[in-house]
Parts: C-alpha cells; structure tokens; sequence
C-alpha cells in the first residue's frame, strides 16, 4: 500500500508540473502580441532654458603673420651671410653683406654733383643775372668794334692798301662778333630771374633724390632683418653673384601666428570678422588655444568644383608647442543665443512636415508644432505656442512608425 501511494503522489506531481508548462505557454503566447500592439516606450526631460551655440568645423595650416623675404637690392657679389637656418635674430639685425665697391663709388659721386649745382645756386644769388647782361654787353662791344675794323679794312683794300686776304679775315671776324652777340641777346632778353632761381633750385633738387638714391643702394649692401623672428629659408652663399631683386633669405616670426583655411560658402554665410575660434593642433587635440577671424575674403574661388571662401585666424595665445606649419581644426561659434528654451535633437518628432515636440501633462500626450533656431552640438533652441519652461518633453526610444520621424 506505501508503494501505492508513493506512485499516486508521483502521477499527482507530474500531472502539475505538465499543467503549469502548458499554462505557461499559453499565457507567453497571449502576451506577446499585446506588447506588439503597445505604444512605444519613452523618457520624459523638463523643458529648460539655455544657452545654445551653433559652430562651424574646418581645419587649418599655422603660419607666421609677420614673415618677410630679403632679396638683393644690386648686382653684385655676396660678401657674408652672417646666419644660418633656424638662428634666431632681432629686428635691424645685420644678415648678409653684399660687395659695396661700385654703390659706393656712385654715392661719391653723387655728392659731387649736389656740391657743383649748389654753388651755381649760390652764385647766381651773388650775381642775380649780372653775368648774362654782363656777357651781352661784352658781345655787343665786341661786334661794334668788328664792325668798325671791317670798314676800315674794306676801305684799305679799296686803295690798295691791303690784300684781299687781309680784308676777308676782318669781315670773317664780324660774322663771329655778330653771331655771339645775337645769342648773348637773346638770352639776355629772355631772362627771367626768378624762372632761372626756380630753375636752379629744382637742380639741387635733383641732385639731393639722386643722392638719397644712391646712398639707399648703397645702404641695400647690408640686408638687415625687419622684424624679430627665425631664419626659415637661405637661397645662395658667399661668393655668389646674385641679380637685383634675387630672393635672398627670409624671415618669421614664430611669435606671431595665424591659421589660413578656406570654408564652404554656406558656412561662411554665417561667418564675420571677430568671430572667436577655438583651435586644436592634430599633434595634441586635448589642449585648445583661442583665436579670432581677422579675415575673411570678400570673394569665393573654385576649389575641386566647390565654391570656398578664405579665412585667416589669428591665434591669441600660442605657446612654444604651437609651431609654424603645424596642422590644426578649428571650432567657430557662428551664432549663440543665452537663456532660451532647448531641447536635445532626438525629443523633435516631424507630423506632417512640421517639426512638433511631445509634451506629456499629467499623462497625456500634447503635440507642439515648434519652430527651431540655433543648433548647437546636443541641443536645439525651439518655440512654440504653449510651451512653457519646465514642460515634460516625452522623448521616444522606440520607432513609432510615420507618427514620430527622427530628424
């Protein structure tokens, strides 16, 4: 009898145990479909205010903003180059010698003919015009005593007195009198004192510039820096003869950088001059400098069938790490908004082609058509008839289908 009920008991449990699977199964299988009819689940965020800034990515190339090119400013030799690559040098710092033999001659003579015209200028002052009166009444005499001897003389040959040899050479005479003294009055008559002064001034003018010229050539055989900085480039070496305007050396300065890139045309819509940046060098993105458009070209160009813009940046506070030519990206706040209602991307839905946000109040769903402004990394400045700081904005996990559309 034990082992009788030992048997009942164990039909008894696994009777249970076949009910409760099966009951079990039956029951998954009515869940499942009504979670499939289920809403999709959601967050809920409040609605708050904030600040919002829209920003422009674009990469660069640091460069220095001062850096100057030396070139010859003569023919001639190289004497000395004073430096090298990568030295260090300060403004009126003395780079290379050129061979100055030829300029200097000419600086000699330029002196010359300043101190000649000036002392014209300076008799001319004494004698204000006595040396051409003077010198026309000199001619004047000169040709009425010609043409005194020239009549006696014909007389004398008309006796015989003389040959006729004798009597051409006084009649010669007169014909050279009257020549000098017809040029003699005519400048005498045209003589025009201050015209002349005027005149002789201007000479000395000359003179000085022709001087100042020659003493800038001269000065051109010590090629100096013009700014602080670095010796970047060195084209030649002593020895070499080198043609005016030939480029030399340069110079940068690497305490002076700015950034050069270009930006696309409807991102620089958004651009003005003074907009601040944010700048990274590729070498160690995790520190950021700032800086600050200081231009921003007024014209496009075509680059790889696109329309670009160019932009400079200057960097405000670079740091010995910072280097000319290092690559760089660059963050632009274009437009930021302070204390306005924004919410993260994902909480707008799009109903009917108008962007709506999904306000739960008191556990009912409320769609607000909003209009969007300023778009900053996360969060999107929107407004909209009834909205109201501290709404509760559903945000959807799940997707809905047409209702809700992700953006």
């Amino acid at each position: 009898m034990k082992t009788k009920r030992f048997k009942i008991k164990k039909r008894w449990i696994l009777l249970l145990v076949l009910v409760l699977a099966v009951g079990g199964f039956y029951a998954l299988k009515v869940k499942a479909p009504a979670q499939a009819a289920g809403m999709p689940s959601f967050s809920t965020i409040p609605l708050e205010k904030k600040t919002v800034s829209e920003k422009v990515l674009i990469s660069g190339l640091a460069v220095s903003e001062q850096e100057q090119m030396m070139q010859a400013g003569f023919t001639g030799k190289i004497n000395e180059i004073a430096v090298a690559e990568g030295d260090p040098v300060e403004k009126n710092q003395v780079l290379i010698r050129m061979e100055d033999s030829k300029a200097l001659a000419a600086v000699k003579q330029a002196e010359l003919n300043l101190q000649e015209v000036k002392e014209k200028v300076a008799n001319f002052n004494q004698d204000a015009g006595q040396t051409i009166r003077m010198n026309y009444e000199s001619t004047k005499m000169a040709y009425d005593r010609a043409m005194q001897t020239n009549e006696e003389q014909q007389q004398l040959l008309s006796l015989g007195s003389i040959s006729a040899q004798a009597a051409g050479q006084a009649k010669e005479a007169l014909m050279q009198a009257k020549s000098s003294y017809l040029d003699a009055k005519i400048q005498y008559e045209a003589f025009d004192l201050d015209q002349e002064r005027a005149k002789r001034i201007l000479g000395v003018e000359q003179a000085e510039s022709e001087l100042a010229d020659a003493k800038e050539e001269w000065s051109n055989a010590e090629i100096k820096s013009p700014i602080d900085g670095i010796i970047t480039t060195i084209d030649g070496k002593a020895g070499d003869q080198v043609q005016v305007g030939t480029n030399l050396i340069e110079v940068k300065d690497v305490g002076s950088l700015k950034v050069l890139s270009t930006i696309n045309e409807f991102d620089a819509a958004n651009l003005t001059k003074g907009n601040p940046v944010t700048i990274r060098r590729n070498a160690d993105p995790s520190k950021d400098y700032h800086g600050t458009i200081i231009y921003l070209s007024p014209a496009g160009v075509r680059l790889n069938g696109k329309t670009v813009f160019e932009v400079e940046v200057q960097v405000d506070d670079e740091d010995d790490l910072f280097k000319i030519n290092n690559s760089v990206q660059m963050e632009i706040v274009v437009q930021e908004k302070d204390n306005v209602l924004a919410v993260p991307f994902e909480a707008v839905g799009d109903q009917e082609g108008r962007k709506v946000l999904f306000v739960d109040r008191d556990g009912v769903e409320t769609v607000i058509p909003v209009e969007l402004g300023v778009r900053g990394d996360y969060n999107v400045e929107v407004s909209g008839e009834g909205l109201q700081e501290g709404d509760l904005i559903r945000i959807y996990v799940e997707d809905a289908g047409a209702f809700i559309e992700r953006w």
